[in-house]
């Protein structure tokens, strides 16, 4: 079994890279769990439900099992994110939808048995919580490739070392930059008009 977790789903953007690069490999048994907290998202998702390959969890992946502030984009369809200092995207403490939590690494220890584990982290500014978080559980050697983009420039109150400090925690497994906006399905036009036409 080829297991994916994937981080920030979105509007299923990285679901339908992974399934590229899964059908370039000829892999056909695997299982994708994705998360996505954003209500106008998994929303969209939900047409996923029928592939039982497939798993769509409307919750934050985090460092404990809670509740969760999630800041809203309110510019575009990306960009929203745990932490209120974001820079982009029109994120601001006084918008935000509060999310189911769940723990990460209970979730991993969860998993049924696999062979391989890639792991997606698109989820602005996250993955500084979510990397410390896996190594000092042991965890990231479990993990085969971890897809990711790095956000530390756009979150105020992450600095550099703090970017260094986590980077450093992965240098033993391997890395590949994310992006999967070539995939992308709904526009930002379709999020303003429809998801923050009512709450802004």
């Amino acid at each position: 079994m080829h297991i994916i977790i994937d981080l920030g789903a979105n509007d299923g953007c990285s679901i339908k890279k992974f399934k590229t690069i899964l059908n370039s490999k000829n892999i056909t048994d695997y299982k994708i769990y994705s998360f996505e907290p954003h209500p106008y998202f998994y929303n969209h998702l939900r047409k996923y439900e029928s592939d039982e390959r497939i798993s769509i969890i409307p919750k934050i992946a985090y460092t404990k099992n809670c509740k969760q502030k999630l800041y809203v984009s309110t510019v575009g369809n990306d960009g929203s994110s745990i932490y209120s200092d974001k820079t982009t995207n029109g994120v601001s403490a006084k918008n935000y939808v509060e999310c189911d939590a769940t723990d990460i690494v209970e979730f991993i220890d969860q998993l049924p048995k696999y062979e391989t584990l890639w792991v997606k982290m698109d989820i602005e500014g996250g993955e500084y919580d979510l990397i410390p978080y896996l190594h000092s559980n042991h965890v990231l050697p479990k993990i085969d490739t971890l897809f990711i983009e790095w956000h530390y420039e756009k979150i105020q109150s992450i600095s550099r070392e703090k970017h260094d400090e986590t980077v450093a925690m992965v240098k033993n497994v391997k890395i590949e930059l994310w992006d999967a906006l070539e995939y992308r399905e709904l526009t930002d036009q379709d999020y303003r008009k429809t998801y923050l036409g009512g709450i802004l």
